[in-house]
């Protein structure tokens, strides 16, 4: 069994849970995938929906990040993101996805949810496989500056421009004018 297959397994059993649970079952077109979040830090963000009309194919699209590998947090994150899919990503964090994560079995902040007691006993007996997939490991915080970027400004002309470390270390001449008029400064973000 591959993560897609594993995936939409879950999704199937979570589904059952929503409906058990006196909740609106999961669309059933909704496409589940391994993947890195498109808006926002893939640091930060483990989970991700995407609304109907956000895909060409028309279906919800959620991507649960490839640094968990966790079968409880998968599947924590996994109802999460149904939530969303459910409502169509329409309520974002406040009342009607609450109900939805609350009815499932998440607490706490609604922007980051944790599996309850009876969630955790429902991942526990629930007839799934561990999730087949290794965590990728993120570089270090702050300390890691392969990411960093350097400001450029072309002294003759006033034009600035963001690029690279590695960019910069390779740059021969101002995309401007063709000289070597340019000067940098490191930036703080990533």
């Amino acid at each position: 069994m591959n993560r897609e297959t594993w995936l939409q397994a879950a999704t199937a059993k979570l589904s059952e849970r929503f409906v058990t649970c006196g909740l609106p079952p999961v669309p059933a077109d909704v496409k589940i995938s391994c993947g890195f979040p498109g808006g926002g830090s893939p640091r930060k963000r483990i989970g991700e929906c995407w609304p109907r009309s956000r895909s060409k194919a028309g279906v919800n699209e959620v991507f649960i990040n490839p640094t968990l590998s966790d079968r409880t947090q998968v599947l924590a994150v996994l109802a999460h993101e149904l939530c969303h899919a459910i409502d169509d990503c329409k309520s974002g964090h406040k009342a009607a996805f609450a109900r939805l994560a609350r009815g499932v079995g998440l607490e706490g902040a609604m922007t980051a949810t944790i599996p309850g007691a009876e969630f955790t006993a429902w991942c526990a007996s629930v007839d799934l496989p561990d999730f087949p997939h290794e965590s990728l490991i993120m570089k270090g915080g702050r300390s890691d500056r392969s990411g960093a970027r350097v400001k450029l400004t072309c002294q003759e002309h006033g034009f600035s421009w963001w690029v690279s470390k590695a960019g910069f270390q390779e740059l021969q001449a101002c995309p401007f004018c063709e000289g070597t008029c340019h000067t940098g400064e490191e930036s703080d973000d990533e």
